[in-house]
């Protein structure tokens, strides 16, 4: 296993996504045009206490040139996109995610990522939106912002456990949205890239922000160590929603606003073939949060290898109605949290323990998987861990 760590670095969702849609065509021997703003930025960011990867270092020389073989050689990797950068706070050494803003291209994004941050907004239990840390304005561009955010890490790595382990992320994602509404905010992105946890109590040692099932450092390429976690079920994650720059806020005495349509990364809402290329985005949030749950629990996304498992079809009937043609008959967030939790609170602690199991697996892995999980949750009564996971909120 290590062998085959070292040779083929194990992919997140988030690469096997952007393989689909063809944006891994990059040589990296040298720095993309994406990549120069960060380089040139380099020194004023380390100025304000952040230290980037030695491959936007001024006078940076590839590793692999200097004898470090390139599976190993971590400056290997350059950006999957050209707003989102990895970076060390000086002050703690911990690592955190810079994003420039354009304010003429996403003039609504600092105001919203802002708003969630502040109370009483910030303080509200059902706030599931990306904390801000702090807010960076270049001096040479008056047009940018560099959003401070914590790392977190993917919706789906490591894998869902248990059903309450799915409940939990259902009940959050669920809430979450319905507070963003309640604040007469459209996300009109939620895809599966942009609902990420907070796992810093799963993953006590952190872990490798390139290669996220890796430990973290710097020699992780060249001795692959996987990093250590808990599941979902001993340490609960919070889930989050990211990326408000295509959000928009409306006037609360509009219920149904309708306008141009744009297109987030799930292209499959069905209003997007509307002739009138204008919509109500709030359905569409609907469809794209339920669309997510389909892919990502039920059916299954065989295009990234996400098989979808068994035993959550009590959110089936749920999910078909978030997912409908007719935008209209969708129900709205309120009414999906409320029927979500009358059906969650009729599942019986021993459903909630149950295993999730991967559809297409085999009966041997099946039975093997099976013995070792119900050997753990045997613990998991004996300690009184709840079957459903909690995050207090905070």
């Amino acid at each position: 296993m290590v062998a085959d760590a070292q040779k083929n670095p194990p992919q997140s969702l988030y690469d096997k996504v952007a393989l689909l849609i063809g944006d891994f065509d990059r040589d990296p021997r040298v720095l993309q045009p994406l990549e120069i703003w960060w380089r040139d930025h380099q020194p004023w960011l380390e100025s304000c206490g952040y230290i980037l990867r030695d491959r936007y270092k001024p006078g940076w020389v590839a590793s692999w040139t200097r004898g470090v073989p390139i599976p190993y050689a971590e400056d290997w990797v350059g950006l999957r996109e050209a707003n989102i950068i990895d970076a060390t706070r000086a002050m703690d050494n911990s690592v955190v995610m810079l994003k420039k803003v354009s304010r003429s291209r996403h003039p609504y994004e600092l105001q919203l990522t802002t708003m969630w941050n502040e109370p009483p907004v910030a303080d509200h239990p059902h706030n599931h939106c990306v904390r801000l840390i702090e807010v960076l304005s270049p001096p040479d561009d008056e047009d940018i912002d560099i959003l401070v955010l914590p790392l977190l890490r993917e919706l789906i790595s490591p894998d869902f456990q248990t059903v309450g382990e799915a409940v939990d992320f259902f009940r959050q994602a669920f809430e979450g949205l319905n507070f963003i509404h309640e604040n007469h905010v459209a996300h009109r992105d939620c895809n599966i890239t942009n609902i990420l946890m907070d796992a810093r109590d799963m993953y006590p040692d952190g872990w490798h922000v390139l290669h996220t099932t890796l430990a973290p450092g710097p020699t992780s390429y060249a001795e692959p160590k996987a990093a250590k976690h808990f599941t979902r079920t001993e340490r609960p994650p919070k889930y989050y929603f990211i990326d408000f720059g295509i959000s928009r806020q409306y006037d609360p005495s509009d219920a149904s606003p309708i306008e141009g349509i744009i297109r987030g990364g799930d292209k499959s809402p069905p209003e997007y073939a509307d002739p009138s290329g204008r919509c109500n985005p709030f359905p569409t949030d609907v469809y794209s949060l339920g669309n997510t749950i389909r892919r990502l629990f039920l059916d299954g996304w065989p295009e990234v290898g996400i098989p979808g498992y068994h035993g959550l079809e009590f959110i089936r009937s749920l999910v078909d109605d978030m997912v409908q043609t007719d935008p209209n008959m969708r129900p709205r967030m309120h009414e999906v949290l409320r029927r979500f939790d009358k059906t969650s609170r009729s599942l019986s602690s021993w459903k909630l323990r149950s295993r999730l199991a991967p559809r297409k697996e085999s009966v041997f892995t099946a039975t093997s998987r099976s013995w070792r999980h119900w050997k753990r949750a045997v613990g998991f009564i004996v300690h009184d861990v709840p079957p459903v996971p909690s995050k207090i909120s905070g």
